[in-house]
């Protein structure tokens, strides 16, 4: 099903096949560019957005982490050692200012504009599977 995204909270999870992102510790404004990125985009697959805050359990963060083909995660988030393991992840991006990180991954997000690129890539990446 085209264009069709789920979102998802603690402690719920979804069994049907889809793209997931992972959102974790973000602000209104940052999950407002990732909202306008993934409703101007154009035709997407099935989406699943899993969202976390930093009240919400790391188990279930951990196991979303693991399922979820992108992370977006909040650098100037209070949880610090969270923040630095999901740096080091491959398919994460980031709000904000990662601090000495910062050469780790240099994936930052700064605009509506900028996830709508590496969503469009992640998608057709994932179509082509």
């Amino acid at each position: 099903m085209k264009n069709q995204i789920t979102l998802v909270s603690p402690p719920d999870d979804v069994l049907h096949d889809a793209f997931r992102i992972v959102l974790v510790d973000l602000d209104p404004e940052q999950t407002q560019v990732i909202s306008e990125s993934l409703m101007t985009v154009g035709e997407i697959p099935a989406t699943v957005v899993y969202v976390w805050s930093n009240l919400d359990s790391v188990d279930w963060l951990l196991d979303k982490k693991l399922k979820s083909n992108i992370i977006v995660f909040n650098a100037d988030s209070q949880k610090s050692e969270l923040i630095g393991y999901l740096a080091s992840q491959k398919n994460a991006y980031y709000f904000g200012h990662l601090k000495d990180l910062g050469s780790l991954n240099k994936k930052a997000i700064y605009n509506t504009d900028n996830f709508k690129e590496v969503i469009k890539q992640h998608f057709e990446q994932y179509e082509t599977q």
